[in-house]
């Protein structure tokens, strides 16, 4: 990879962390990562100031003559959609300012991103995914010019929504966990030869460091919480989307009379932080804990039985910490999402405790071994902590690819005759036909 350069779009800092270690391997390959960004809303460099990098500005590529083409475009863009902001319910929401400054930062994006990979040289462009505005337009321009563009899983996909229609339109490679991602990918739509299996790039450094290692954190989390380490650790993991009042009222009769286990419950990243702290003077007591910075793995790691309540990456990797898993039916219409798979039990409030001792028993059983087993390698294909490995190889492979055929000179196809009108074309296959056909059609 000597010679070869690769651009990372800076954006929110999870972007840069699920990345990070991806190009930090790729530069010791021997490729030079640009790191890019944008004047936004966000000062998305602070995310690369983290890992003491200074990233390259667009804006910094400005011209005057770049400035007259960004108000030509803008005063025909603007004029149309002004038309539309009277007529649309969807727009008159929108802050006509909010639509104007869009707008204009789009235009000026549009006009800088192909100067910068241009003037830059630059072989391939990485992006966590192509669903935000500049992974989307980088991903566009990206494909019109000819450029590889490669982006990331960003966590376990199991929700319905319409993005999820929009992950492989241009991307040449888009890196996922393992099967379940590509069926829940293929329900959508997206395209099957563009969704490449490598693994969870999350747990390459998590598993390491946390195998056979349950005994130390757990004395370490229970020391920082003031637990008694005898007692089984009980994770409650607050799935995306669920009301925290449910959560509370699901479990927190449970707790207040339950002596015998202590209880944290890890609220989901998007809780506002002043309702986090509301909730921990309101309802926290000496065996049950409201977090949300703790570290997660730490938490995994020295828990006896996870909780879920929702669906969460979090509780997805509970099963790759080997951890026993429980669904619990916070309401009524809940028909569970792990339960389906066999791989975790679906219990009422009331239940949980008895659960919890059922869990604890038969951890180690063969049974129960072999569901794990099976299901890990359906959601995370390996936890060899190599898929970052695998995604520096297929980086290789599509660099290969791409000079190949910008070398490759094939012969000039003539008809021999001018009646002959058609043509037939041997495409040899090597793997899954099935995948050749569904893409064909």
């Amino acid at each position: 990879m000597h010679s070869k350069k690769g651009a990372f779009y800076v954006g929110q800092p999870h972007h840069m962390r699920l990345w990070e270690p991806i190009l930090d391997k790729l530069k010791k390959r021997g490729m030079e990562i640009l790191y890019i960004t944008s004047h936004t809303t966000f000062p998305f460099e602070i995310s690369a100031f983290s890992y003491g990098i200074k990233p390259h500005y667009i804006e910094d590529l400005l011209e005057p003559e770049d400035l007259e083409l960004e108000e030509k475009i803008y005063r025909e863009l603007s004029t149309e959609i002004f038309e539309i902001h009277k007529m649309s319910p969807a727009f008159k929401a929108l802050s006509p300012l909010d639509i104007s400054k869009t707008i204009r930062d789009i235009v000026r994006e549009s006009i800088l991103f192909p100067k910068f990979l241009k003037k830059y040289k630059v072989d391939i462009v990485f992006a966590l995914h192509e669903l935000n505005r500049w992974g989307k337009l980088l991903a566009y321009i990206t494909f019109k010019m000819g450029i590889p563009f490669v982006t990331l899983q960003e966590g376990a996909y199991y929700s319905k929504g319409v993005t999820f229609s929009y992950h492989s339109e241009y991307s040449t490679a888009n890196f996922i966990w393992g099967e379940q991602t590509l069926e829940h990918l293929l329900k959508f739509g997206n395209a099957p030869e563009k969704n490449v299996i490598v693994g969870d790039t999350h747990l390459d450094k998590a598993l390491p460091k946390y195998r056979g290692k349950s005994k130390k954190f757990k004395r370490k989390v229970c020391k920082d919480f003031g637990f008694d380490p005898k007692k089984p650790l009980i994770l409650l993991i607050h799935g995306s989307g669920i009301e925290k009042e449910l959560i509370l009222g699901a479990v927190l009769k449970l707790i207040h009379y339950d002596k015998n286990y202590n209880y944290i419950l890890k609220l989901h990243p998007n809780v506002a932080r002043y309702s986090t702290e509301e909730f921990q003077q309101k309802y926290q007591k000496e065996n049950f804990k409201i977090v949300q910075l703790y570290d997660s793995y730490d938490l995994l790691s020295a828990c006896d039985v996870a909780v879920t309540i929702g669906v969460s990456t979090l509780a997805f990797e509970a099963t790759a910490f080997e951890k026993p898993l429980i669904e619990l039916k916070y309401d009524s219409e809940i028909k569970g999402f792990f339960a389906r798979y066999g791989i975790s039990s679906l219990v009422e409030p009331y239940k949980l405790t008895e659960e919890i001792e059922r869990e604890l028993r038969k951890k180690g059983t063969k049974e129960w071994k072999e569901k794990l087993k099976n299901w890990q390698e359906y959601v995370f294909y390996k936890l060899d902590c190599k898929a970052t490995e695998r995604i520096i190889d297929y980086v290789d492979f599509i660099l290969k690819e791409k000079s190949f055929y910008r070398n490759y000179s094939p012969e000039p196809f003539h008809f021999r005759k001018k009646t002959e009108k058609r043509l037939s074309v041997v495409l040899p296959v090597f793997g899954n036909a099935k995948l050749l056909e569904t893409s064909l059609l």
